[in-house]
């Protein structure tokens, strides 16, 4: 899909409920939304986000998600691992998707230009989905057993990240509460069991707090901010799109929201 051609609306939905973006550019812009609402909801002011997609680094900046990372005890625990969780989801008809890559190759992928991952990303594991507005939640492990999804494995091949600042990310807000409660629970059952490193950063509060009326607080703070933000945004508001760049448009809603900040400022 190129960016250019479709309205500010459709794009506001488009980076706001689709699954995870693979193109570096759209992250961008995705990030530049993102970070706004999560910093409304923190109550900080706004700042123009980093052309180098400095937001990988920095586990909090995706709103109401799920932040993991860690290593599997024993890699000779990963078909346990996968079969169990292949169960729960087979019980419940999530759709599941196992990656079972060679790790005795040094993995070499990349994005190519239609969005298509080729070569080796080095990854085993599975994937699932525990609800249909939920992102995919990723449990797959390169060669030395540390938990990755395919954006990140990608991106630390291509030299924009550290292997050691690379977390996973999990999108919950479009679901619903105990779907996000559901996960948090799972996450707490890998690490008694599989993963005894495991490091969750919960933008729900639920990990450390088990407090669901707070996670509902912010869900539904995100939810009311970003119906606003999909009225506040339109084409008008924003001019003709039609003929800017990718990075164009990230500058445009960067200044947009910027300008909005200064008005409500002045009042």
């Amino acid at each position: 899909m190129d960016i250019r051609t479709i309205s500010l609306e459709k794009l506001v939905v488009f980076f706001l409920i689709t699954k995870p973006i693979k193109n570096l550019h759209l992250l961008l812009i995705y990030h530049t939304i993102k970070q706004y609402l999560l910093e409304l909801f923190h109550g900080t002011a706004y700042r123009p986000a980093n052309t180098n997609i400095q937001f990988w680094k920095d586990k909090k900046t995706m709103g109401v998600s799920i932040h993991y990372r860690g290593q599997l005890n024993d890699k000779a625990l990963l078909p346990d691992l996968i079969d169990e969780i292949r169960d729960i989801a087979n019980t419940l008809d999530w759709p599941t998707t196992i990656l079972d890559d060679d790790w005795t190759t040094p993995p070499n992928a990349s994005m190519q230009n239609a969005g298509v991952i080729e070569g080796n990303l080095g990854l085993k594991g599975i994937g699932f989905a525990p609800h249909p507005k939920s992102e995919s939640l990723s449990l797959f492990f390169d060669r030395d057993g540390s938990l990755r999804c395919p954006m990140s494995m990608l991106l630390i091949l291509d030299g924009t990240i550290k292997p050691e600042d690379a977390w996973i990310s999990v999108k919950t807000q479009f679901s619903n509460p105990d779907t996000h409660i559901w996960v948090i629970g799972l996450l707490k059952y890998l690490k008694k069991k599989y993963i005894s490193s495991l490091e969750v950063s919960d933008e729900g509060g639920y990990w450390d707090t088990g407090d669901r009326k707070e996670l509902e607080r912010r869900m539904n703070f995100i939810n009311e901010k970003i119906d606003s933000l999909s009225a506040s945004l339109s084409s008008s508001s924003m001019g003709d799109l039609s003929n800017l760049s990718a990075d164009e448009i990230a500058k445009r809603i960067e200044k947009f929201f910027l300008d909005n900040d200064n008005q409500e400022d002045k009042q």
